[in-house]
This record gives structure tokens, sequence and C-alpha cells, in this order.
């Protein structure tokens, strides 16, 4: 059975693309080498020593995998995701129409991110690295990420590090 999808609603800190955050990867594991047979090969990167990442070419989706317990805790919509947040924003939407909306967007140049205190677990990056600020009205969304912070911070609390790539 296919669980995968590239126009599911997108839902802060809970899922994307038909895949639930802190669900242990093996739940999917059929799916994952069934969609992927004309590659003949998994893609999937490691990140760090506890962190696999998978990417879903054909649903434009990539998520992470903490590989000390099996738990997917990120989890991305690339280019070509035609599912939404909040029934508007999309994958290439510019960032000032997301700033029009009133939502609470604000750009961290720490994380290279927007994220809202509004919508815990929920980050859209842009489409470019690192831009200065009067680019900043012209980015687009090139990702929209969900993800469990506070299984993240309990993770990195517990070891002591800070081992969990975004």
């Amino acid at each position: 059975m296919m669980h995968f999808t590239s126009n599911a609603d997108i839902i802060p800190s809970k899922s994307l693309g038909g895949i639930t955050l802190l669900e242990p990867v093996s739940k999917y594991w059929s799916s994952i080498v069934q969609c992927q047979p004309t590659r003949e090969k998994i893609l999937y990167e490691m990140a760090g020593y506890h962190t696999v990442i998978y990417e879903l070419t054909d649903y434009f989706i990539e998520f992470r995998v903490d590989m000390s317990t099996g738990l997917i805790y990120r989890i991305s919509a690339l280019p070509g995701y035609t599912g939404k947040f909040h029934n508007n924003i999309a994958i290439g939407m510019p960032m000032a129409e997301v700033h029009d909306m009133n939502l609470g967007f604000e750009y961290s140049d720490l994380t290279e991110d927007f994220s809202s205190p509004l919508f815990p677990g929920l980050l859209l990056e842009p489409d470019l690295d690192d831009p200065w600020p009067e680019e900043l009205p012209h980015v687009k969304v090139e990702r929209i990420v969900v993800f469990d912070r506070e299984y993240i911070n309990k993770v990195n609390g517990s070891t002591g590090l800070s081992y969990m790539p975004w």
C-alpha cells in the first residue's frame, strides 16, 4: 500500500505528504522500496551520526530519521510538491504574499528560514541562501518543513549534544 502523495495538506508538527511525524520509518519501508523501483536504489544520505535523510523524488518529499529510535522527526515538501499549508501557502509562493497574510512569519538569520509563533512545528525555507535584508521581499518559498520541536529538544537534551541536524 502506497502511503505517499505530493498534494496532501501540510499540517505543522504533524504530517506532510502522507507521512506522520514520530512514526517509525519501518511503517513506511515497503512503500519506500516500492516507490523507488526505477532508480534501483533508495536515495538517502547520512547527516551526522544519528540522522539519515531520505528523499522520495517522485513525490517531492524529504524526511529525516533519528537512527537511534527509527522515528521520523522532520519532513520537507520540496519544489514540485503541490499540497499547501493553511490552504494558501505553497512551494514557489513569494514570501511577500505570505507576509501580507499577517500570519506572523519572520525571518531568522540564525536558522535562515521563516517561522511564526502561531504555527510551531513549521518552517518556510527561502529559495536564496542567507539573503541580504534588501533581498527578503523578493524571496520565494522553496521548502515547507514540518517537525516536532519537543522531540528534538528531548533527544538533544538527553545526549547533552545538539546532534539532530535541521
